[in-house]
C-alpha cells in the first residue's frame, strides 16, 4: 500500500477519555516552552534535572 493511502484506511481507536487526558499533559507539561525559542540554556537544563530528579 502506499503511504499517501494509509490514511484512508487508518481507525481511531483511542476512547475520547483518553484523548483528553493525554491533551490535559500536554498543556500541563512544565517543560513546555514557547515555540520559536529554542532548547534549553544549561541553567535551565540544570534547573529541569533537579526538578524531576534526574
Amino acid at each position: 500500500m502506499a503511504a499517501k493511502m494509509v490514511p484512508e484506511f487508518m481507525v481511531e481507536t483511542t476512547p475520547a477519555s483518553e484523548l483528553e487526558i493525554l491533551e490535559e499533559m500536554k498543556n500541563r507539561s512544565i517543560d513546555n516552552r514557547e515555540r520559536g525559542t529554542g532548547r534549553p540554556t544549561k541553567k535551565e537544563r540544570r534547573d529541569l534535572d533537579d526538578f524531576f530528579d534526574v
